[in-house]
């Protein structure tokens, strides 16, 4: 081994380069070809192996880095001795390889090697992802796995020079690998946990989960889950020639109720404000746009078409289950505080996208996109690869969120190839997204209703702008849903003071028969369509 590694790696080398050109040799552990069945004895083979190389490297390298080589591979044999399933072909792919450097890299954790730890996750990585749809449909908990080390590779280092920058970093990490973890869940192991806890990968899904929940919950109580704002922006900003598109997709199947309201809701806001507002219906606007993919594509195509239009500044894309509960705020105050700099009266030129993100990654339901060529090739890069082929994500379960997530944040793991020499070239400083992307607090413009925040996402309550109905419907039942769109449209109504004359018959009274009042957090009893003359002292709801 010493004298392959004299012979063939330049003396430049770092340590954990040599390290993995030892892991990589040909002929050094068992790889392609290999079955669940004979990987019952790689493990005494590879603890053979790990002797070997640890002695060559400390030759090489010096003896500091004997003990945390020789710990790191006798424990990462461990999971190649037992019967985990791998869950991923032997036979195509690069997927023992990337079990070894993962296996590797989650040992090397425990000894405190935390550079060696990320140069081997990163490498992981950057095998696993060389064919993206490959990786989805062969080896999803795999890449999972590897972006949990990476996470915590990067999170766990005292050294980082800012450990806030380090944990937003490895929270992002941890993201990618929820929504490889939730496409496994969903596909290949047909909802059972069992088969991403008892594999051969070192990722289990409560752990996994409470490693998240505590990255995010300390960001936030530190108020680094976001851009930082501009402080003193009043709610009704308006910034003097600035050109604004809504845009929405309202597909439901004929006679659903929420597209009624929630285009009334967006209509009266945009009419309140001066905003253009593109509301496209189901049928063939959304056959159109999708080109037959899952119907939350459309916001893709639409987008693209009104940037391409060149008429606005900034085009926000809004679902169609989502409210402006307060008619007083503005879509250029949130604007001015997430993308202006202090003391200037115009828009900062750099940000281009305003996202915001909930408890499991970034969330699309509502972002503000900026007429640039920089968001035009984004968006085209979501919808798929230049060649035409279709987007890897077209049937993953978040769609085109978890494009929006590969493209921004999926080469962020290239920054840490090399150990120590990618922390000299600072990889440490940079941010998780690119410099074009602002990230505004979900408070902001995406609180989500009570059902589906389960107070771990933000609440709505009065007084914020945009209340969002995501997940509502399948965390109760359709009817729920309906009497709760119908409840708070009359909410919003009322909270605006929006007269009767403008407002959208809701009918299907006799729906709050269903459900108690004690069921739902707003009251159930839809208030019948008002006469044309009882718009005057009208008698108060029953509450």
């Amino acid at each position: 081994l010493q004298t392959k590694l004299i012979t063939y790696v330049p003396t430049d080398a770092s340590c954990i380069e040599l390290f993995a050109l030892v892991l990589a040799m040909p002929g050094a552990l068992p790889r392609r070809g290999s079955s669940s069945a004979t990987m019952h004895g790689m493990g005494r083979r590879g603890a053979r192996f790990g002797i070997g190389a640890a002695l060559a490297l400390g030759r090489l390298c010096g003896d500091f880095f004997l003990p945390s080589v020789a710990a790191a591979l006798a424990s990462a044999a461990e999971p190649l001795a037992g019967s985990q399933e791998l869950h991923c072909p032997t036979d195509r792919g690069p997927w023992l390889l990337v079990l070894e450097q993962v296996s590797m890299s989650a040992a090397l954790l425990a000894t405190g090697a935390l550079s060696e730890a990320r140069a081997l996750a990163a490498a992981a990585l950057e095998e696993a992802l060389t064919d993206v749809r490959a990786a989805l449909d062969d080896c999803p908990v795999g890449v999972a796995a590897a972006y949990r080390a990476l996470a915590l590779a990067v999170a766990l280092d005292p050294a980082a020079p800012s450990q806030l920058l380090a944990l937003n970093n490895a929270l992002h990490f941890q993201q990618l690998a929820s929504g490889w973890l939730i496409y496994a869940f969903n596909n290949q192991a047909e909802h059972d946990l069992t088969f991403i806890d008892d594999s051969a990968w070192p990722i289990a899904s409560a752990e996994f989960d409470d490693e998240q929940r505590a990255f995010a919950s300390t960001l936030a109580s530190a108020g680094a889950a976001s851009s930082p704002p501009r402080e003193g922006v009043p709610r009704g900003t308006r910034l003097p020639g600035l050109s604004v598109a809504i845009v929405t997709l309202c597909a439901y199947p004929p006679g659903t109720l929420l597209p009624r309201l929630a285009s009334s809701v967006h209509r009266l806001y945009a009419e309140r404000h001066g905003y253009s507002y593109r509301c496209l219906g189901g049928g063939g606007d959304a056959g159109a746009l999708t080109g037959g993919r899952p119907e939350a594509w459309g916001k893709i195509r639409a987008v693209l078409e009104v940037l391409e239009e060149g008429i606005f500044d900034w085009v926000v894309w809004v679902d169609c289950d989502m409210f402006f509960m307060d008619l007083t705020a503005t879509l250029d105050s949130i604007l001015v505080r997430y993308a202006s700099k202090d003391g200037e009266a115009a828009l900062d030129p750099e940000p281009q996208l305003l996202i915001t993100e909930d408890s499991q990654m970034l969330n699309t339901a509502i972002f503000f996109v900026r007429r640039s060529a920089w968001s035009i090739d984004l968006l085209r890069r979501v919808w798929g690869p230049a060649d035409g082929s279709p987007s890897p994500w077209v049937n993953h379960t978040w769609w085109e969120q978890a494009a929006f997530a590969h493209i921004l944040l999926g080469d962020n793991h290239r920054r840490w190839l090399g150990g120590d020499g990618a922390e000299a070239r600072g990889a440490w400083a940079a941010p998780a997204y690119p410099a074009e992307v602002r990230v505004v607090p979900q408070f902001e413009v995406n609180s989500y209703h009570p059902i589906s925040s389960r107070l771990v996402s933000e609440t709505w309550e009065t007084g914020r702008f945009v209340l969002s109905f995501n997940g509502v419907k399948s965390l109760s039942a359709p009817l729920v849903a309906s009497i709760l769109h119908a409840n708070y449209y009359e909410l919003f109504c009322d909270l605006n003071d929006i007269p009767f004359s403008r407002r959208e018959p809701l009918g299907n009274a006799a729906l709050s028969t269903w459900i108690s009042d004690d069921d739902l957090p707003m009251p159930v009893q839809l208030s019948p369509p008002p006469s044309p003359t009882s718009e005057q002292g009208r008698e108060p709801k029953q509450k």
